[in-house]
């Protein structure tokens, strides 16, 4: 008996520690690395989306084709409105930057005609004029699950100094995400056999919602940067934690295996057309995602 629970002791020890995240490239190590002097320029596109919103499949899709197409350098989040997916996230966003229509998206919270929030048909091309520029800051994850809570360390350093309101956001996400009946996604591509949700029914029944940002671990808008880290190879360290949910029969609400924490730092110039996301990373729950 003696044995049996030490070894189920390791186990449990095994499956709350740390591991190197290989999910999206880089990593290395079991803790954060020193600031490097470059980092990858990444983009995060947050796509407004809801279970109702009938052209938001094809919106889903461009979200993953940009990710296939720039594997490691581009992330996604979807952000709920009008369905059980919604958190307050969407609200404090929607006052921000003014979201105007569903689905559309915002790719680094950068500005295209006057707008923050743009069309899905304009995301793979912004996301990849960010890609061609140069990062001035970079992220790296340290992430762990025990006992029904999830602790978060989120690390943002600087090529350079920089001046000016930065703030660091992070972000719970699921893939996989499916529930009841209420969470099947009306499809207007139903009937057009050029796109991938052709007859896949109106509503899609069981459709799944990835990317779906189930909780804002920081301040909704983020969370300041201390500014003696605006430095050349200065660092500012977040730390966050939060108890995964639990339903009506007392089960967990998130699939662990399917989650992943986002964090990004930002500039916040104030208005919407003056703010902008300066890079950002995902890395798998429970590993290390150092810096790239």
């Amino acid at each position: 008996m003696k044995k049996l629970l030490l070894f189920t002791a390791a186990v449990m020890i095994a499956f709350t520690s740390c591991k190197k995240d290989d999910d999206n490239g880089g990593g290395g190590g079991d803790d954060i690395g020193p600031v490097p002097a470059a980092f990858t320029q990444k983009v995060l596109i947050e796509e407004f989306t809801g279970c109702w919103c009938g052209y938001c499949p094809d919106g889903a899709t461009i979200v993953d084709e940009t990710m296939t197409q720039f594997p490691g350098q581009v992330y996604g989040a979807a952000i709920h409105q009008g369905d059980p997916m919604e958190i307050s996230l969407y609200d404090k966003l929607d006052q921000k930057f003014n979201v105007t229509g569903f689905p559309t998206g915002m790719v680094n919270r950068t500005a295209q005609g006057g707008s923050v929030p743009m069309s899905r048909g304009a995301w793979k091309n912004a996301a990849q004029g960010i890609l061609n520029g140069n990062a001035l800051a970079g992220v790296a994850i340290k992430s762990s699950v025990e006992a029904g809570v999830i602790s978060v360390e989120v690390h943002t350093g600087f090529a350079a100094p920089v001046a000016g309101n930065f703030r660091v956001t992070a972000y719970v996400i699921e893939d996989g995400v499916t529930g009841g009946g209420s969470y099947n996604q009306s499809n207007y591509m139903n009937n057009d056999a050029s796109s991938p949700w052709y007859q896949m029914g109106n509503p899609i029944v069981g459709f799944e919602h990835n990317h779906t940002v189930r909780k804002v671990l920081s301040a909704n808008l983020g969370d300041l940067v201390e500014a003696s880290a605006q430095v050349a190879l200065g660092e500012d360290v977040k730390v966050y934690s939060t108890a995964i949910p639990l339903n009506a029969q007392g089960l967990p609400k998130w699939d662990t295996s399917k989650v992943k924490i986002i964090a990004f730092v930002h500039r916040d110039g104030g208005s919407a057309t003056n703010s902008e996301i300066v890079n950002v990373q995902k890395a798998t729950l429970g590993t290390v995602k150092n810096w790239d």
